[in-house]
Formats: structure tokens, sequence, C-alpha cells
């Protein structure tokens, strides 16, 4: 693969393994993944760190070097302009978002093409399109509940923000921007695929 096209610390998928021809679309997901549904630890995890592992975490069976990261992933803009000069040091989740945007979009091209060696490019493209779009992801961010921890201003709050499919895509985006920077290409696989 041409070095042109990769992501910094990207690893060649030749573990994936032959895939069958008549693999459904759907079937993205590692062989070896823990199903979304598994019941959690009788006691909270905690970080190596003692650290209590924030839900998010717990969920998606990983723990944040840098938990900065995670807690930036959730801080919308709206949020920052309600706030005075003396919380300049923090920053949106929207160049997170913009990461995992393109992370999410490479990481799922390359799974399908990877299953579906016989289909064209504009087969893979609407594969593609299908998985990666706002209501698809959207949901996936309802489904880990990602709304509840966004950070939100007032005037978002009132909207309904919390529960709107664009901030809801923006907000999942964002955590996997913040997975990928934090835990890299492969952790970012088991959690997309995971899913």
């Amino acid at each position: 693969m041409s070095s042109q096209h990769s992501l910094p610390d990207e690893q060649p998928s030749d573990h994936l393994g032959p895939i069958p021809d008549d693999q459904p679309a759907g079937q993205l997901a590692n062989q070896d993944s823990a199903p979304p549904s598994s019941p959690p630890p009788a006691s909270p995890p905690v970080a190596d760190s003692g650290r209590m592992l924030h839900p998010v975490e717990s969920r998606l069976g990983i723990c944040f070097r840098d938990p900065a990261l995670l807690d930036r992933a959730f801080i919308h803009r709206s949020f920052l302009n309600e706030l005075l000069d003396d919380n300049a040091e923090l920053v949106d989740n929207e160049r997170l978002e913009f990461l995992g945007d393109t992370v999410l979009g490479y990481l799922v091209s390359e799974r399908l093409y990877h299953l579906f060696p016989l289909q064209q490019e504009g087969d893979l493209t609407n594969l593609r399109s299908a998985l990666v779009r706002r209501e698809t992801l959207a949901r996936m961010a309802l489904e880990l509940d990602l709304g509840s921890y966004l950070k939100l201003g007032h005037g978002e709050e009132e909207s309904g923000g919390r529960t709107r499919p664009a901030t809801l895509c923006a907000v999942f985006e964002a955590l996997i921007g913040a997975v990928y920077l934090d835990l890299g290409t492969d952790t970012t696989k088991d959690v997309i695929f995971g899913l």
C-alpha cells in the first residue's frame, strides 16, 4: 500500500483472512468481537491510574491513556460560547469530529474492500455511504448514550441538541477521533466493528 494514502500508525489488514463472497454487508464486525450487549462488570472498572473509567470506556472495553481527549469529545461549541474567559483552555469537539469522520470513512472503506473483493468501486461507495451516514452514526451514538455526556450550552440544550441527529453524529465522530489519537488504529477498528 502506498504511504501517501495511509494513516500514521496503519497496519496492513491482511489479518482479516479470507472473506466469503456471500458475506452479508451487515456483518462488518470482527468475528472475535464481544457482543455489544454483554453485561456490565460486577464492580466499576478502574483505570491503571486508579481513576474510575468513564461509562463510555466501560461500554467499549477501552481505557484512555489521556482522559482529557475523551472529555473533549463531549464538549459542544455552544458550551464554550457561554463560558467566561477563565475557561479559555477548553476546546470543543469539532477538530476531533473532523478527524473521526476521516478515520471512520477510511476504516470502513478498508473493511469493505476486503469483505467484498468482487464489488466495483461504485457499489463499495454506496455501501460505505449507507454505513457512515448521519442517521446510522446518530443511532450508534444513541445506543452508546453519548447524548447524555454532551456538554451543551443552554440554548442548544433547550432546543433538543442532546437528541438531534446531527449533534449525535458529530459526537460519535469526535469519539472515534479521540479513540484513534489516544489508542491507535487497531483499537479504533475494534471499537467501530465491535458495535
